[in-house]
């Protein structure tokens, strides 16, 4: 059968079954239709493609010209402040000593002595034990780093300039009779006023050299106006003493540790008389301050051996051993103002008495300020409350003392 005739055959088969030819026809003209609405979707899709390429690089645009915009202001302003001449800086303010850590009045008077090199001030102390020689003030030793965590106990010095190794110190002190009796020329005792020893003014001089920031060797010189009882009394030169210092015994945190050694000279007639060959005397004055807080606490000891010559007498009246502890606690109000309260107790030992037996010489509550009127002058007034018998108005004084650093 030749092509044509097959063809013929085909639309013969066609026209015969009608429904067969318009299915046929009907499926063709919905794949045409399909065909155009999805061409129509590609042309949308692409249209809206490209708007939104033209919306984002419109914005591109727009964000870098404002971006060009700032960076020319900017350069333009630095420009300027370059050319422009630089105003003159003020000159830093000197920083000012003003540390007012309280230097606690010696309320206990022990005899010839002097305020501990490394403190900045001291009260003038009620004589009470009079054969022992002046305590140390409880006066807080230097602040160390609050940051600290090890115990130094040899740490490096850097050197000192030799300018500032030399100081010299003024100290004068005096104290009342009771506060019911300030006219009188004694002072109170422990169970009366009028009943004390003389009242009196005087006037310690210290010379000191700095080895480096941390020791320091001193002298002092003591002169005292005690009132004149019976025909006695009058101007007095106390013993001298030198002094060996380590103001960084123990650094510790917020917990520091200083000491001295001393050596009293036996120049006065009362050592002479009893072949006195000078006194010895190791004092610690320990602080610590409390942290996130105005407080400090302070603990000022020292122990005391008097020397005498072979030829001494055992059974005299004498003081062979002194002992003495105070402590304290401090409130910083400023950085120039400071009060305390310190409690004072000593101890003696006898050369008539056996080695174990000692005597209570005395103690005393004493409310107190510092007061850093000046770098240079610090004001300590305080009011002693001796404890040792009856407490009262009776047997209270006035107390204080002036420090003058004159080099």
């Amino acid at each position: 059968m030749s092509k044509n005739s097959a063809a013929l055959v085909a639309i013969a088969g066609l026209l015969a079954t009608p429904a067969a030819f318009g299915a046929k026809l009907s499926q063709g003209t919905v794949t045409s239709q399909k065909l155009v609405i999805k061409s129509k979707k590609n042309r949308k899709k692409k249209a809206q493609a490209s708007v939104q390429r033209e919306s984002a690089a419109d914005r591109i645009d727009a964000l870098a010209a404002r971006l060009e915009a700032r960076l020319d202001a900017h350069l333009e302003a630095r420009l300027a402040a370059l050319e422009k001449p630089a105003a003159p800086q003020p000159e830093p303010v000197k920083p000012t000593n003003a540390a007012g850590i309280v230097a606690t009045a010696p309320a206990i008077e022990l005899a010839s002595a002097t305020p501990s090199p490394a403190a900045s001030s001291s009260a003038a102390p009620a004589s009470t034990a009079a054969a022992m020689g002046s305590p140390a003030p409880a006066t807080p030793p230097a602040q160390a780093p609050a940051n600290s965590q090890s115990v130094t106990t040899a740490a490096p010095s850097s050197p000192t300039p030799a300018k500032s190794r030399y100081s010299v110190k003024s100290v004068f002190e005096g104290v009342t009779g009771a506060l019911t009796d300030l006219g009188s020329v004694r002072q109170p005792s422990p169970h009366r006023a009028s009943e004390g020893d003389p009242i009196y003014a005087r006037q310690t001089l210290t010379i000191s050299y700095k080895l480096d920031d941390r020791y320091s060797v001193s002298g002092s010189f003591r002169a005292q106006l005690n009132a004149v009882i019976d025909d006695k009394g009058g101007l007095m030169v106390t013993e001298p003493w030198f002094t060996v210092s380590d103001s960084k015994l123990i650094v510790d945190g917020a917990y520091t540790m200083s000491a001295y050694l001393r050596y009293f000279m036996p120049t006065s007639n009362s050592s002479r008389s009893i072949l006195g060959t000078g006194k010895i005397r190791f004092a610690q004055s320990q602080n610590y301050d409390v942290p996130n807080s105005r407080y400090s606490l302070g603990l000022d000891t020292f122990a005391q051996m008097s020397l005498y010559a072979l030829e001494t007498a055992n059974n005299i009246e004498a003081t062979r051993f002194a002992f003495y502890a105070a402590p304290a606690v401090n409130y910083k109000v400023s950085d120039s103002l400071t009060v305390g309260l310190t409690y004072e107790m000593a101890n003696v030992q006898m050369r008539s008495t056996s080695l174990l037996e000692f005597v209570p010489d005395g103690t005393m509550l004493s409310p107190n300020l510092s007061w850093d009127i000046t770098p240079s002058i610090n004001f300590n007034p305080a009011i002693g409350i001796n404890t040792g018998g009856k407490v009262s108005l009776d047997t209270t004084q006035f107390t204080g003392s002036l420090t003058i650093k004159l080099l």
